[in-house]
């Protein structure tokens, strides 16, 4: 008996890739899945947190968790399937 608890079976990752015509054959064009784990972070100025950004309906909070990261490289890509994670409790 399994006992794992795997993220692609919960989030059914072979349907989805099925869903979308997945070939590996066509390298160039294959839609990958990526998880996209946001945390809050701090600058010079204030704290950002995620959690209180949603409840509270703040118009940054779309833009935070999609955002590119690195200007030099998107982490949006139209042929990926991304799931997007917030942080909701403070973790080591």
């Amino acid at each position: 008996m399994n006992d794992k608890i795997l993220l692609k079976e919960i989030f059914q990752f072979d349907s989805l890739l099925h869903k979308y015509n997945y070939d590996v054959r066509f390298i160039k064009n294959h839609k990958k899945i990526k998880l996209r784990f946001n945390t809050n972070w701090k600058d010079k100025i204030r704290y950002y947190d995620f959690v209180d950004m949603y409840l509270n309906n703040i118009n940054d909070f779309e833009p935070y968790v999609l955002s590119v990261g690195n200007p030099n490289k998107s982490r949006n890509n139209i042929n990926d399937i991304q799931f997007q994670f917030i942080e909701v409790e403070s973790h080591k």
